[in-house]
């Protein structure tokens, strides 16, 4: 058997730390978790959707995403995009969300860039295609 440190699961959570660990600090001056920011970057690609598309889109099982929601709307980030403001009635992100997602999505690709500092760009490349293929396969 492979030594701990050359267990994938070890090497993949231990990479997945050291990318979000500065990010992680600067969401929660903003009141932000790594998962609303997920959910912030899900409604910034899609626009507006419903709970079920954004939890699909974003790989969030549905339940957490709820409770997600009810913070996020109270934090002034994401809005009921409807009349009645009806639960079932799509999200839209708010204005303040619209800022804090153009805010952090520099800082965003900035963290990653300097994570895959020690990479080439080739082997870049082949990171995210081989995580990609897990992530897909797994589904």
């Amino acid at each position: 058997m492979d030594s701990l440190h050359d267990r994938i699961g070890f090497l993949l959570r231990n990479a997945y730390q050291n990318l979000n660990r500065d990010f992680r600090k600067k969401l929660t001056q903003e009141r932000i978790t790594i998962h609303q920011y997920v959910v912030l970057q899900g409604l910034g690609d899609l626009g507006e959707a419903i709970q079920r598309t954004l939890a699909e889109h974003c790989a969030i099982e549905p339940s957490n995403l709820n409770v997600m929601i009810k913070r996020m709307k109270a934090n002034g980030l994401i809005e009921h995009v409807g009349e009645a403001a009806d639960p079932r009635d799509a999200l839209a992100l708010t204005r303040r969300g619209r800022a804090v997602l153009r805010r952090f999505q520099d800082l965003d690709v900035a963290v990653t860039q300097k994570f895959l500092e020690p990479l080439t760009e080739a082997e870049a490349k082949t990171l995210r295609t081989a995580l990609t293929k897990l992530v897909q396969h797994s589904r």
